[in-house]
């Protein structure tokens, strides 16, 4: 598993150059999945619901910086990267198989809706060209990164919308209006 693991963040960073927070994210659980021996010295083909299992009670029991325990979503973080490297294990033919690999429940989820209130306050107080980016954030319901990678062939005023390709809803883009 290590050994793959090192393969794995390898193709992380060529396929995600561009996005360091990404492979930051990838980097960190591969640290974390690593830390637990049993699944570090496992063979690819060693990893199974077992395994995983175990892994999770001791991920669950870890601690974090100030002595709270980790959460679900952190134990479901790591999980999500450890289904990809099985998957990608098993399409290069390292593997022959790729446990099924299911998230844990209970994980809090950290949706924020701003009231149009925190949104007014915020673009009084907010400089520009801030003031202007957040507008377009919140009004088109972007994320920053969404925003910023968009071209000018993506707009299209007369329509009144904008072709968002790097969209998260699906692999061809989105449409906002």
């Amino acid at each position: 598993m290590s050994e793959f693991a090192g393969r794995f963040r390898r193709k992380i960073e060529s396929d995600k150059a561009s996005k360091p927070k990404t492979v930051a994210y990838y980097t960190n659980e591969i640290k974390n999945l690593l830390r637990f021996e049993r699944l570090r010295d496992a063979r690819l083909d060693e990893v199974n619901r077992e395994l995983v299992s175990g892994f999770i009670q001791w991920r669950s029991i870890q601690k974090r910086s100030g002595g709270r325990t980790i959460r679900v979503g952190s134990v479901n973080r790591a999980l999500e990267v450890l289904r990809r490297m099985l998957k990608l294990a098993f399409e290069w033919h390292i593997s022959s198989s790729a446990p099924k690999i299911t998230r844990l429940p209970g994980e809090k989820p950290r949706d924020r809706v701003i009231t149009h209130e925190d949104k007014q306050l915020y673009l009084a107080a907010a400089p520009q060209p801030l003031r202007d980016i957040a507008t377009i954030l919140v009004d088109a319901g972007l994320r920053p990164e969404e925003a910023f990678r968009l071209r000018w062939e993506n707009v299209h005023l007369g329509a009144g919308h904008v072709y968002i390709p790097t969209a998260k809803l699906h692999t061809l883009g989105a449409m906002c209006p």
